[in-house]
This record gives C-alpha cells, sequence and structure tokens, in this order.
C-alpha cells in the first residue's frame, strides 16, 4: 500500500515562523511523511488551495491582508470543505479563540507551543478526519466541535477536547466546577463522540441511599439480601465496552470507594454475594462541585481513587467569569424554550447581564429565561418579564447603574447613551423600589416612547405593543396614578383610557 502523505498548507506574513513551522514538523517522530507548502499572503495561499487540496490549512489570525482572520476561516472552508483548518496566533485572548471556532475552524494553536504538542496537535486531528472519513455522516458531524448543546467557547473547547479524548488511551477523565456550570452537558457531549452503539450508563452518586449504591453499581445474586428474588446486572457491568459518568462522586461511601478502586486496578467485578468475577473494560467520567484536594486532606476521599480517576482533567468555570459568553447562551436558550423561538431585548439582556450568577449560574441562568416566558412581550422577552426575585437580588439599585453606565459611556467618548438608560428612563427616591413601582415605572416608560411616536395611543395599543391583556392593562395603569407615579391628567395626555 501506498504511504499517505500529510500535505499542509501554511499561510504566515512572519517568514521566521514559517521556516520554525517546517522545521518543527520536520524533526516530529510522525509516522508519516510531512509535504508543508508556505506562503505570506492571501493572494498566493488561495492559489495553492486552487491547485492542490491540503490536509491541513494553518492560517495567521492577523496575516495584514484585507480580510480578518475569520474571513480566512469562511473563505477556506467554501473553496475546500474537506480541508481543516487551523488557525495560529501569538495572542493568548480567550475570545480570539471562540471567534476563529464560531467562524468554522477546527482548531487553535499557538506560536510558541510545545513543539511535541503542536505535532500531535496536528497529526491527531488529520488521522481522526482520515480513519472517520468512510463512515457515515451522521458520525462524522457527531465528532464535529459543534456537538449538539456545544454553546459558547468554553463548551466549544471542552468539544473539541473530548473528540480527542474520546479517540485517544486515556480511561479516566474528571470535571469539576459550580453547581450549573454544565458537567451535564460535558457527558453529553462525552457521549455524542462516541462510536454508535457505544454504552455510555449515568450514575448520580448522590441520588442512590449508600444502601443500595453497591447493589446497583456492581449488582446482587439472588439470595443476596432481603428482596433480592433475582441476579441484577450491576450498572458498571452495563457500561462493559464503553464509559460510566459517576456524578457527585464526591458523595461515595468509603466502603463504595474502595470498591470502586478495586475495579479500576484490577478490572473485575464481583456481584454483591456472590463470589464470581468477571471481567470488564470501561472509562470512567467523574464530576463533582467540591475540592476533591480539601476532601483527600480531611480523610473523606481516597488518594488512590482519585489518582484512578484523573487521568485527565476538565476545569468548567462558573457564569460569573464567562461574561464574554453570556449573549450567546442567551441566544441559544432562547431559541430553544419551549413556546419559542424567543428574542431577548437590548434593555432586558443588559439588566440580566448585571446579575451575579453565583447561586445556579447556568443552570440558574436558563431557568430564570424560562421564568420570563410568562411575561414575554409576544415573544419577546423584555425588562418587563424579569421575576421579581432577580430584581430583589440585584447589588446595586438600577438607578446607580445607569449613572455607572452613563459615566462609562463619557468616559469612552460616546455620545450614545446606554440601552438601560436610553429604554428605561426610570426615577425614584434613592431607595431600591418594590417590584410594583419598579415594573409601574417600565410600564410608564412604554407608554412614553409609544407616545412619542403615535402620539396619544389607546389602550388596545399599548396592550399589543406590551403583550398585556386589556383588562390587566386597565389595572396597571389606575395604579400608576395611585402611586403617584404620574399624574391623571398627565396619564390621560398618554393613553386615552376609555378605549
Amino acid at each position: 500500500m501506498k504511504e499517505s502523505t500529510l500535505k499542509i498548507l501554511h499561510l504566515d506574513d512572519d517568514a521566521l515562523y514559517l521556516e520554525q513551522f517546517a522545521a518543527t514538523l520536520a524533526r516530529a517522530p510522525l509516522d508519516v511523511p510531512v509535504a508543508i507548502e508556505s506562503v505570506d499572503n492571501e493572494e498566493e495561499f488561495f492559489a495553492a488551495l486552487a491547485r492542490a487540496t491540503p490536509d491541513i490549512a494553518v492560517l495567521d489570525v492577523n496575516v495584514g491582508g484585507r480580510m480578518t482572520g475569520q474571513d480566512f476561516v469562511k473563505r477556506t472552508k467554501v473553496a475546500s470543505p474537506g480541508t481543516l483548518v487551523f488557525m495560529c496566533s501569538d495572542l493568548r485572548g480567550v475570545g480570539l479563540v471562540s471567534d476563529c471556532l464560531a467562524a468554522g475552524a477546527d482548531d487553535f494553536i499557538f506560536k510558541g507551543s510545545d513543539e511535541r504538542e503542536l505535532a500531535l496537535r496536528l497529526y491527531g486531528t488529520w488521522k481522526i478526519r482520515a480513519t472517520s472519513a468512510p463512515e457515515v455522516s451522521g458520525k462524522a458531524s457527531a465528532r464535529a466541535p459543534g456537538s449538539p448543546g456545544a454553546v459558547g467557547k468554553t463548551m466549544k473547547t471542552v468539544a473539541m477536547r473530548l473528540s480527542r479524548i474520546a479517540d485517544s488511551a486515556v480511561s479516566a477523565v474528571h470535571v469539576r466546577g459550580e453547581s450549573g456550570t454544565g458537567k451535564e452537558m460535558v457527558s453529553e457531549l462525552l457521549a455524542a463522540h462516541l462510536p454508535k452503539g457505544t454504552p455510555f450508563i449515568k450514575v448520580n452518586c448522590g441520588a442512590i441511599a449508600p444502601s443500595l449504591l453497591e447493589s446497583e453499581l456492581f449488582g446482587h445474586v439472588r439470595g443476596a439480601f432481603t428482596g433480592a428474588t433475582s441476579d441484577k446486572i450491576g450498572l458498571i457491568e452495563q457500561a462493559d465496552g464503553g464509559w460510566i459518568f459517576f456524578d457527585e462522586v464526591a458523595t461515595l461511601s468509603g466502603a463504595a470507594q474502595v470498591a470502586l478502586l478495586r475495579v479500576l486496578e484490577n478490572h473485575v467485578v464481583r456481584k454483591v454475594g456472590g463470589t464470581q468475577e468477571r471481567r470488564v473494560r470501561i472509562k470512567v467520567l467523574s464530576a463533582t462541585n467540591e475540592k476533591i484536594e480539601t476532601l483527600i486532606a480531611a480523610g473523606k476521599f481516597r488518594q488512590d481513587l482519585w489518582q484512578r480517576l484523573c487521568e485527565a482533567s476538565l476545569e468548567l468555570p462558573p457564569l460569573r467569569e464567562r461574561m464574554d459568553e453570556f449573549a450567546e447562551l442567551i441566544g441559544f436558550f432562547a431559541k430553544q424554550m419551549s413556546g419559542g423561538p424567543y428574542a431577548v431585548s437590548d434593555s432586558a439582556l443588559e439588566i440580566l447581564a448585571s446579575y451575579h450568577w453565583r447561586e445556579g449560574n447556568v443552570r440558574e441562568l436558563r431557568n430564570c429565561l424560562r421564568a420570563m416566558t410568562e411575561l414575554a412581550v409576544g415573544r419577546l422577552l423584555t425588562p418587563l418579564s424579569i421575576p421579581k426575585w432577580l430584581w430583589d437580588k440585584l447589588e446595586i439599585s438600577p438607578d446607580e447603574r445607569l449613572d455607572e453606565r452613563a459615566a462609562l459611556h463619557a468616559k469612552a467618548g460616546s455620545d450614545k447613551p446606554s440601552v438601560l438608560a436610553r429604554e428605561i428612563r426610570l426615577s425614584w427616591d434613592g431607595e431600591l423600589p418594590t417590584f410594583e413601582r419598579l415594573t409601574g415605572n417600565l410600564l410608564l416608560a412604554v407608554l412614553r416612547r409609544e407616545a412619542a411616536v403615535h402620539g396619544k395611543v389607546s389602550v388596545r395599543h399599548v396592550a399589543r405593543v406590551t403583550g398585556i391583556p386589556k383588562s390587566t392593562l386597565a389595572v396597571k395603569l389606575r395604579q400608576l396614578v395611585e402611586q403617584d407615579l404620574v399624574h391623571r391628567d398627565d396619564l390621560a395626555r398618554i393613553v386615552n383610557v376609555s378605549r
């Protein structure tokens, strides 16, 4: 059989780096020859791309031409769909990586990376593509970084790692992060990257009573204990040949930790009450929101088991540290929610972004958006839709936030006020208002905006704009006057309350 060649087309306007890159791959102990064509401008790059289809295109993000790095990715994918695209830069901004991946890049490498890592990343990704090419397209798409659920750069990066892990010798992966950061989503992404038919068993260690945990994990034989009327296959045995996911693994009892360690060390499982052992081949994904190192120091978790569970690790940062993904996450959830797709107004987005999502992270955000659909204006989620509990938890009052954002705009030299200041001009006496007064002010802001555009408006018009039933709206208009938010005569100049 003719030996295959890994063909790489490299674009960079730094001649020295072109030479270093070629020399690095020439020294790499790969099992295939590598042919590299180096170009230093976009015209030569696309001319080379037209002459022959490379296996991999390595593109500098800032090549200095007319197109951005993201434009290069898109145009390269159109010109040569079968070519893997690696973006390359000496800049370390996470947002840059996210933008390139979102544009369609297959991976991102940093200049100055370890030579062995660089070679293996390029070769490994190409090898995965080469071995999976003859298979059905469904499997190929399941291995792509954009697998269902991979929302935001954090999860897209995780999905890329899981794709490599699924095709590697790694047999144990540990995921840690606060509650609600997406550990369950990681398990779904890993399952999506496995070949069809591969077992993937999920175990919530904290949801199973300690007295039943060993029976659930290892199975039991008939008569092993009261109620064991027949033999039972355990979850570990069901995962033979595939993966098992231990969620909240830190909740395992000492006895369960010892039993699990024995399985991972000896690759055998024995049913509760049984004498025969059965060999199993399993890989383990585990997750916890606790610091295992602290539990080990306190004697609550075994060091040797931890070493078995953590051949590779994934850290999921809390939502408050991923705010550059915030708008993308909201857009994804809003489109996926039942009854949608929904849209989120700029002003609502700004208010949501001002809240520190500490308690439930991404899960808390998703639940908040679901609650907002109750008061959606048509299919638009506005500040009027934001639930009372979030307003109560905001750490600074909306008037302080307006002043703060106005100052930022002034400092930046912008002549445009913030979306929140422009759309929701609220006023009160300095104290954080009640939910009723806050929603009243928001409704009043909508009335004034509509009147400024259309002149005096009818109740029917306001009901159509806000999505509030006419009967409910009539009550709310009366409350505006009762709460001294607006004088009756002023309100009458804005809205025709008789229609």
